[in-house]
């Protein structure tokens, strides 16, 4: 009778051996598919070159949540976008005589304006 039990009780947990591990690898395939998937989604947003950073930065978070991948993700996109603003940014021109007539004032303003902006960007 105690061979019976022993056998009956070995092949129980033989069974829930092959359960828990069938469920181990189900769990292994979805971890893998959702860190796939996180992975595509920030490579999306970060190449998305037509939507300005602020709004990059807002999707990322909404997707993701405040995670350190994602905070590190917005620190690589922030400064990689400053630094392409300064690499890119345009080069002063030496100063021309000053004219004073209406027009030559009113561009020079527009000018400054117009380095300002690109300056900000």
């Amino acid at each position: 009778m105690q061979n019976t039990v022993d056998e009956t009780e070995k092949q129980r947990l033989q069974e829930k051996i092959q359960r828990y591990d069938q469920l181990e690898i189900q769990a292994r395939r979805r971890y893998k598919d959702v860190t796939q998937n996180q992975f595509k989604r920030i490579n999306e947003i970060i190449n998305d070159e037509t939507r300005p950073l602020s709004e990059r930065l807002r999707e990322l978070f909404r997707r993701d949540g405040l995670t350190i991948g994602a905070l590190i993700t917005a620190l690589g996109m922030i400064i990689s976008t400053i630094f392409l603003a300064i690499q890119t940014a345009p080069t002063a021109t030496p100063p021309q005589p000053a004219k004073n007539t209406f027009t030559d004032r009113v561009k020079r303003q527009l000018v400054k304006i117009a380095n300002w902006l690109l300056g900000l960007a």
